[in-house]
């Protein structure tokens, strides 16, 4: 199965932190290669090219979520970011085969497990053991010999999504990666751990993890040449703040 690390290669953070991807994912025998990816005008193009608008053009979705993807759409690498996992879930539609992908801040920790999973493996366990309650364990699949479990994730400022609430590692099928094409056709694109989302793709974990994340290297964007994530904490705590008394959030 074929890996591919999303990296900018003209950040040189970005060129760092993959060549530690890189390095750790041939340690553990993965056939991998790196992916160039897309920038806020490359995406943009894209995503033009598919006929697909940003949810918050089609009406798509609930409000909450058109309200947080507002938010995203102010940040630079959204819209790359996006753009890049769509250009790797259609490789793996062309290749007709499952592939792993890796942001560039990802780690590797062990091969790549002789399992099966029905659409979407998140390789990534840490801090998100936390089941959803009764709803969701009765469609729990744990499963001690494989280590898949199902495991609906709900992020607290959208929690009627079940969703991965991280992209650093995933493997995906091909038929899943054409749902969330067809999915993005339809409603639109949004924050792409948001848009990876249940009931469109089935979720399920791979505990241990197979993967982590570089910590000295997670705010670094792979599609922006700077730092993002402070001003987009820093955005979403004020908008958050200016609701809770009332003020209007655009």
């Amino acid at each position: 199965m074929k890996a591919y690390i999303i990296t900018l290669s003209g950040n040189p953070s970005s060129a760092a932190a993959a060549r530690n991807c890189h390095a750790s994912a041939l340690a553990q025998g993965y056939d991998v290669a790196y992916f160039e990816a897309s920038t806020g005008t490359t995406g943009r193009a894209v995503l033009q090219e598919e006929g697909i608008r940003p949810i918050t053009a089609t009406g798509g979705g609930t409000a909450s979520l058109r309200r947080h993807q507002r938010e995203w759409l102010e940040q630079p690498g959204t819209l790359g970011c996006y753009a890049s996992h769509f250009r790797l879930w259609r490789r793996s539609v062309e290749l007709g085969e499952p592939i792993v992908v890796f942001e560039h801040d990802a780690l590797a920790l062990a091969p790549f497990p002789a399992i099966g999973w029905r659409d979407v493996l998140h390789m990534e366990c840490e801090g998100n053991l936390t089941r959803l309650g009764a709803d969701w364990a009765r469609n729990d699949r744990m499963e001690t010999g494989h280590g898949i479990y199902r495991l609906g994730f709900s992020p607290s400022e959208l929690p009627e999504l079940v969703c991965m609430p991280c992209c650093h590692a995933y493997a995906i099928q091909p038929h899943a990666a054409a749902a969330l094409i067809e999915d993005a056709r339809r409603q639109g694109w949004f924050a792409v751990d948001r848009a990876m989302r249940e009931p469109v793709v089935m979720i399920e974990t791979h505990s241990p993890s197979l993967a982590t994340f570089q910590k000295e290297y997670m705010n670094v964007s792979s599609t922006a040449s700077w730092r993002w994530k402070s001003r987009h904490w820093l955005g979403n705590a004020i908008a958050r703040a200016k609701r809770r008394v009332g003020w209007p959030v655009p």
